[in-house]
């Protein structure tokens, strides 16, 4: 009983109490913000640049094989299908431009995507109403646009 009573008194006799509030400095805690922030956009970007240009490649294939049928043919009634397929890639591409957009990114990065989405829907426009006259002038802007991105994207993926 001695010694739990001993016990008792040693652990309340060193006992410690803090009083206050612990405090950083504002200007520490904004630069730390910041920079949580460039690193969650940069790792944003590395993967959305991957995922938006790695399903571009095959957009840009579907529509060049939509064109060397159109070449071949010069009647945007006998693409045989290949202006269908181009459709369902720039929807693809809509799809993951609109994810991509959604995320924490870099300014540069949200400009790139928000570009080649307009660019890539002024074509899939042309490409669904069949608009011959349209064609050269969208895909010039929607090409532009996917240089732009990659231009941009670059810095975020691995070499």
């Amino acid at each position: 009983m001695a010694l739990l009573l001993s016990a008792a008194v040693v652990a309340g006799a060193s006992g410690c109490t803090v009083t206050g509030r612990a405090h950083a400095p504002q200007g520490q805690v904004v630069s730390y913000a910041a920079q949580q922030q460039a690193v969650r956009q940069e790792s944003h970007a590395a993967s959305s640049c991957a995922v938006v240009l790695t399903g571009m490649r095959a957009t840009v294939d579907a529509y060049n094989a939509m064109v060397a049928t159109l070449n071949a043919t010069q009647d945007m009634a006998a693409l045989k299908g290949t202006d269908q397929t181009a459709l369902v890639q720039f929807d693809l591409d809509a799809q993951r431009l609109r994810t991509a957009q959604g995320r924490d990114l870099p300014a540069d990065v949200k400009t790139a995507l928000s570009k080649t989405a307009r660019a890539s829907s002024e074509l899939r426009k042309a490409v669904a109403g069949q608009e011959r006259l349209a064609l050269n002038p969208a895909a010039r802007e929607w090409d532009q646009s996917r240089r732009q991105l990659v231009t941009v994207c670059r810095k975020f993926l691995p070499r």
